[in-house]
């Protein structure tokens, strides 16, 4: 008669042909899964090349292939159209205030040429 603890080890041991129809088995699937992050890795290096296309595309776009550059550009041009504008509103405003008193000089002066007119006319007739 075996011993007890004989007997459990008998038990738990694996044959060599299940330890050997486990590791194919493993393989297999690790196999498997190699082919799948093979075609997913193709998938993303080709959307990969087609990104890097769409932005050498987009780039042919600017001046020099600068968007940086170009950016630079559209920001000198703003702050142009600002100082353009500031420029005239500044103006109007000055006008506002100085041109009413040189538009009431102006009239009266004319006025003065009227009156002037008006009393010379008189005095010949």
């Amino acid at each position: 008669m075996e011993r007890p603890q004989r007997a459990k080890e008998k038990e738990s041991r694996i044959s060599v042909e299940d330890l050997y129809s486990s590791v194919q088995g493993l393989r297999r699937s690790l196999d498997a899964r190699h082919v799948e992050n093979v075609q997913h890795m193709d998938a993303n290096t080709a959307q990969l090349r087609e990104i890097k296309e769409q932005l050498d595309e987009l780039r042919e776009g600017f001046p020099a292939g600068d968007p940086g550059g170009h950016r630079r550009y559209h920001e000198e041009l703003i702050r142009a159209a600002e100082e353009r504008r500031k420029f005239w509103q500044d103006w109007r405003s000055h006008m506002m205030r100085t041109g009413s008193w040189a538009a009431l000089a102006f009239l009266l002066y004319q006025f003065k040429d009227y009156l002037r007119w008006i009393f010379s006319n008189i005095n010949k007739g």
